[in-house]
Formats: C-alpha cells, sequence, structure tokens
C-alpha cells in the first residue's frame, strides 16, 4: 500500500486510494484471523521513492530536488528502504508486531 490514502489528494484518485486503503483494512483483519496460528500480517506504505514512475514526473533534477526538499529526511524513497523494512517485518525483532501498517516515507505525513 501506501501513503496517499492517509494523506487525501487533489487529484481525483479516489479509487486508488480506496484500494490502497483496503490493502491495509484486510491486512489487519488477517492479523486478527491469524493470530491464533501465530501468523503475523503487515503493511508497509512507502512514501515517494524514486521508481521508473517517478523519473517519469521528474522532468528534471530541479523537479526531483523540490520533491525530495519537501521531504523531512530530504530524500526520496529507495528500493533498498522498502526492502529493509519487510525484512525488519519478516524478522525475529518483529515476532510481536501484528496488524500494523509501517509507514516508509521519510517522515513525509509528519508534514500534515
Amino acid at each position: 500500500s501506501t501513503i496517499q490514502w492517509m494523506r487525501g489528494d487533489l487529484k481525483p484518485q479516489d479509487a486508488y486510494q480506496a484500494s490502497k486503503a483496503a490493502v491495509c483494512a484486510v491486512s489487519r483483519s488477517l492479523a486478527m484471523q491469524l493470530a491464533g496460528d501465530g501468523i503475523r500480517s503487515n503493511t508497509i506504505c512507502p512514501g515517494p521513492s524514486y521508481t521508473p514512475m517517478q523519473a517519469r514526473w521528474d522532468k528534471d533534477e530541479a523537479s526531483r530536488r523540490a520533491v525530495a526538499d519537501y521531504i523531512p529526511l530530504k530524500r526520496l524513497g529507495t528500493a533498498q528502504d522498502m526492502a529493509q523494512a519487510c525484512l525488519f517485518l519478516l524478522s525475529d525483532a518483529a515476532s510481536f508486531i501484528t496488524g500494523i501498517d509501517l509507514v516508509v516515507d521519510g517522515g513525509l505525513l509528519l508534514r500534515n
């Protein structure tokens, strides 16, 4: 899922945001249903990340920098950032964590 559903958007992306919120809701339901069997369910909610899709929107380095500068950690996320979050949730260090939406956004939601 992404953080978009947590913030709202001026662009008409209602169905997209609803689908992302639904993923999180299903994950929480699964967390409750499967906890007795020792199965955990969590979601990763990434913020802006540098991907081929993001590259299409960035017209130039100045555009990319403007997006990054708005993020408190001053950079876009990477696939590696998301993978590290997944690895954490899969690890024994997260064995008592279930039913959460792990926001990996460089602090962007703090802007609201």
